[in-house]
């Protein structure tokens, strides 16, 4: 039974529809509208409606698919950034990176290192906030015994 026979079906035990039939239609009147039943149902409206529902949740499937995708894709982008960093491990030369230079060795050293605060919160300005900056990327680097923080990759 499809969705719209039940529908109907309810309708007709719970609003009387019985007997407001028996007092008024006819029996041309009830031939027409087995006919017109028939013809209804032979249009598949059900089965067009369920065709429907199935071609949704396949786009579903499909667009969430994508989404995810991009969303590995953009995981790997920023993977591939972080392992073209060079990576600077002596004391000296931390002391004599610049902003941009120093917030990209944080930014590798806090993905795998979660002691390190994110960058956003290393963001002071001028001499105080680029001092903060050294002070974490070099606990960072003491932590790990100079060594690089990041696994090697497979491919």
């Amino acid at each position: 039974m499809s969705l719209h026979q039940m529908n109907a079906q309810f309708m007709f035990e719970r609003n009387g529809t019985a007997e407001w039939m028996e007092r008024n239609l006819t029996d041309a009147d009830h031939k027409y509208l087995r006919q017109f039943a028939r013809s209804t149902q032979q249009s598949k409206l059900e089965q067009k409606r369920r065709q429907e529902l199935v071609e949704a949740d396949e786009a579903a499937v499909v667009a969430k698919k994508k989404k995810i995708e991009e969303t590995e894709q953009k995981e790997r982008e920023k993977l591939d950034a972080l392992y073209k960093i060079k990576l600077v491990v002596v004391q000296e030369e931390v002391l004599r990176l610049n902003v941009k230079t120093i917030k990209e060795q944080i930014a590798v050293w806090q993905r795998w290192d979660k002691e390190v605060p994110p960058v956003g919160k290393l963001n002071g300005a001028g001499a105080p906030g680029q001092k903060e900056r050294q002070v974490a990327l070099l606990a960072a680097i003491q932590r790990a015994n100079g060594q690089d923080p990041r696994p090697a990759r497979n491919s």
